[in-house]
Formats: structure tokens, sequence, C-alpha cells
């Protein structure tokens, strides 16, 4: 009994038996097999695009709630705040400071966003009776990589409401593309006195927190 094979082949010409592809066919399969190629590394390098996006602004995004945590408790517990630089000095610094009275003594808090550097930095001191700046930390960084979305620090000191607020409009950038913007207000919760206070006099914030000046 014969073999389909078999049977193939004593159906065939020998010249067809042998002549195996052409060059043409040849030609047509890799056509073929290159756009195949080309449709798949482009679908895999969209893919990839999409994934390192989604990565850079899960990082970005992450370091201002970072900071944001680390400030969250700071400013809620605050009893005045100081009136911010709507402009950036010299150096390029934006500068606002946060006082806080709730751990016995008074606390300084300065924070400081550099438009050059796109750091977001803070540093402390203690302010006694005598009124003279004690313990002056340097400055630390909270976060790399921001800027400021228009004014970066806006103080709410008094009208409708109740306690100081202070805005945060801040961007972070992670490359040259990607980026996450923030619009975050805390309320300082000790603030009524000041609050107060600066409903009669709008200048009573530029009195907090100067003792070390804005370098």
């Amino acid at each position: 009994m014969r073999t389909p094979t078999e049977l193939i082949r004593r159906r065939l010409p020998a010249a067809d038996r042998e002549r195996g592809t052409s060059l043409m066919e040849m030609v047509v399969g890799m056509g073929l097999l290159g756009v195949f190629l080309a449709v798949f590394t482009g679908s895999m390098v969209s893919v990839y695009q999409a994934s390192n996006h989604t990565q850079s602004v899960t990082v970005s995004s992450g370091q201002l709630n970072a900071a944001f945590l680390r400030l969250d408790k700071m400013i809620r517990y605050a009893s005045a705040i100081s009136t911010p630089t709507s402009t950036p000095n010299g150096a390029g610094n934006y500068y606002v400071e946060i006082q806080t009275t709730n751990s016995g003594s008074t606390v300084c808090t300065q924070l400081r966003l550099n438009t050059g550097t796109a750091v977001l930095a803070q540093r402390s001191w203690q302010v006694p009776s005598s009124g003279t700046a004690t313990n002056i930390t340097s400055f630390g960084a909270l976060a790399s990589g921001i800027q400021a979305d228009g004014q970066p620090f806006v103080l709410t000191p008094y009208g409708g409401v109740d306690f100081e607020q202070l805005n945060f409009n801040l961007k972070s950038t992670m490359g040259s593309t990607v980026s996450s913007t923030s619009d975050v207000t805390f309320t300082a919760l000790n603030s009524n006195a000041s609050s107060q206070k600066a409903r009669t006099d709008p200048t009573a914030p530029d009195s907090v927190c100067q003792e070390v000046g804005r370098p």
C-alpha cells in the first residue's frame, strides 16, 4: 500500500518536485513578514511609551503628594501664616512662613521654592520671648522637579473665612513633557486670632516669622 507522499510524488513531474522556491515567492514572503514586523514593532513602541508616561506621571505626582502629607499636619495646626511672595526674588525664590505654637514654644517653618533648581525646601527655627531666632536649621528638600503654576503660595487671611488658608499652586515635572499639577488649600485651624487681626490690619501677616529674612 502506497503512502500519500508516494502518491503525490508519482503525480508530480520530477522537475516540479525539485524546483524549490522561486525568487519572487521569497520576495513576497519577506515583504509580508516585514509588514507584520512593522505593525508588531509599532504596537510595542506605543505600549512602552504609554507605560513610561504613566510611570512618569505617577512618580511626579507622588513627589507632590509626599510633600503635602508632610506639610498637612504643620499647616493644620498653624497659629499664623506670613504673606507669601507674589514674585520670585533676585535669587529666583518664592517664600512663605508658617508659625506654630502648639508644641509649647513658637516655631517658624519657612518654605522656599526655587525656580532655577525646581526644588521645594524648608527650614525652621524657634522664636523665644526675646524675639531672636534660635536653632535655625539648614534648608532641606521636600520635593524636586517642582515649578510654580502661577503664584505658588497664596494666603487667604481675611474675608469670608474664619481661619487663615494657604493655597499651593504647584506643578511637578518629569523630563520635558510630563507634568502633574496640584491645587491644594490647607486651613490653619489655630489661626482665628491671627485672621481676626488681619481683617483690621491687612499688613499683620508681614510680621509673621520674619526673623531670619528671605535670602
